[in-house]
C-alpha cells in the first residue's frame, strides 16, 4: 500500500508541476502583451516564480517526464478544466487595460479557488503521512511555495488596483 500512496504522491507532484508550468507560460505570455511597464514587471515576476515552482516540484518526481494535460485532467479534472481558456491569449497581439483586468480577475479567481496552492496542500497532506527520502525538504519547499503564492495574489491585486 505504501507504494500505491507514493505513486499517487508522484502523480500529484507531477500534475502540480505541470500546472505551475502552464501558469508560468501564461503569465510570461500575458506580460508580453501589456503596455504598462509596472504591470509587465509584476506579471513577469509571477511567471518566473511559477517556473521556479515547476522546477522545484519536478525535482521531487522520480520520473521527470511530466504527464499530459489530458492525463492530469483525467485524475484532477476540475483543476485542469479551468485552464481551457488560457490558450485564447495566444491569439492576441496586445491586450487593453480592460482586457488585462479581466484576465487578472480570472486568474485571481483561479488561484483562489483551484490553483496551485490547493495542489500544494494535497501534496503536503499526502507527504506528511508517508515515509520517503526527501520528505522534510519537500515539506519545506511547499511552505516556501505557499509564501510565494501569497506574494502572487498581492501582485495581482496591485495590478488590478492600478
Amino acid at each position: 500500500m505504501l507504494i500505491l500512496s507514493t505513486v499517487s504522491l508522484e502523480k500529484i507532484v507531477k500534475c502540480s508541476a505541470l500546472l505551475e508550468k502552464i501558469v508560468s507560460d501564461f503569465y510570461i505570455e500575458l506580460s508580453r502583451k501589456v503596455d504598462k511597464a509596472e504591470a509587465r514587471a509584476k506579471l513577469l515576476y509571477i511567471g518566473y516564480d511559477s517556473y521556479k515552482h515547476y522546477q522545484l516540484l519536478v525535482n521531487y518526481a522520480v520520473d521527470k517526464q511530466l504527464p499530459s494535460i489530458d492525463e492530469c485532467r483525467e485524475s484532477y479534472g476540475y483543476f485542469f478544466d479551468k485552464l481551457s481558456n488560457l490558450n485564447v491569449l495566444s491569439m492576441k497581439d496586445k491586450i487593453s487595460s480592460d482586457e488585462l483586468r479581466s484576465w487578472i480577475s480570472s486568474m485571481e479567481n483561479f488561484e483562489n479557488s483551484v490553483g496551485e496552492e490547493l495542489f500544494h496542500n494535497m501534496i503536503f497532506t499526502m507527504a506528511s503521512k508517508l515515509d520517503f527520502k526527501g520528505k522534510e525538504e519537500l515539506i519545506l519547499i511547499l511552505k516556501l511555495l505557499a509564501d510565494d503564492e501569497k506574494k502572487h495574489a498581492n501582485l495581482l491585486k496591485e495590478i488590478l488596483s492600478a
